[in-house]
């Protein structure tokens, strides 16, 4: 299946199926203010305004059907139809440390398969045969069965490519076992949800056009409420070292531009 993205910015579009035309999901982001308690030495705890960023995700019926709130360009908590996960190790097989291995972020998953984003390419990959089972083109031209840069932005589109072929691609974003008339929805819902959290996480660190994501997730200068419950590990298998991802990122190419309220 290949989706395409009706605007340039992911977190406020519709995805459309390219061979039919039908909407399949649309995409937006809103800002909303919530409560949290912080402890002062002087004055102790006290409850603080904060803003906060949900990304809603609604299907052809326009029913919700997945959200993600964001502190700063961190998740803090998804929802897939009625599957919760308030942390990110819950999306990814159980496991909350990713792998940076020759300038790659591997996000492992279900069913040996693993996410690999690089500064040039998102893909899903199999580990048994290193075959792609999908992928994400940015502003790319869709040509035949190809895909190739877009020499103006006049023709540039995104698109994310979703073998249908591939019983294991499919199985992977499935998740647990599901009646066999909704798994195929969930299946692309989960692969959907995944790859927008992948995706933020791969242009803040690799500096790709992070001020793309301002106008949802604020601007790239972090506050100290943007690091409080949302660290995710990233290892350096070379190092052996286990950085947090938030020291990951601020060690990176941007520097501490990347989470904000």
């Amino acid at each position: 299946m290949l989706l395409k993205f009706s605007s340039s910015d992911i977190l406020h579009s519709d995805l459309v199926d390219r061979d039919s035309g039908k909407v399949m999901y649309t995409i937006k982001t809103t800002t909303f203010l919530t409560t949290r308690r912080f402890y002062e030495d002087i004055i102790g705890s006290k409850r603080t305004v904060v803003r906060r960023r949900m990304t809603i995700v609604r299907d052809r019926h326009d029913t919700k059907i997945a959200q993600i709130v964001w502190a700063g360009r961190i998740p803090t908590g998804i929802k897939i139809y009625h599957e919760k996960m308030n942390n990110l190790a819950l999306l990814f097989q159980g496991c909350d440390r990713f792998n940076s291995i020759d300038r790659a972020l591997h996000f492992p998953t279900r069913l040996n398969c693993q996410w690999v984003a690089t500064k040039h390419s998102l893909r899903l990959n199999c580990l048994d045969s290193g075959r792609t089972k999908s992928a994400f083109h940015l502003n790319s031209m869709h040509l035949l069965k190809y895909f190739m840069p877009a020499p103006l932005p006049l023709f540039a589109n995104n698109f994310l490519e979703i073998s249908s072929s591939s019983s294991r691609a499919r199985a992977e974003m499935i998740g647990a076992p599901l009646s066999r008339a909704f798994e195929a929805w969930y299946a692309l819902t989960r692969g959907v949800v995944t790859f927008l959290i992948i995706e933020v996480i791969r242009r803040n660190v690799f500096d790709l056009r992070p001020e793309d994501f301002n106008d949802h997730l604020g601007p790239l200068v972090a506050t100290d409420d943007d690091l409080v419950d949302a660290e995710v590990e990233v290892s350096s298998t070379r190092s052996g070292r286990r950085p947090s991802l938030l020291s990951k990122l601020r060690s990176s190419i941007i520097g501490r531009r990347i989470l904000t309220l």
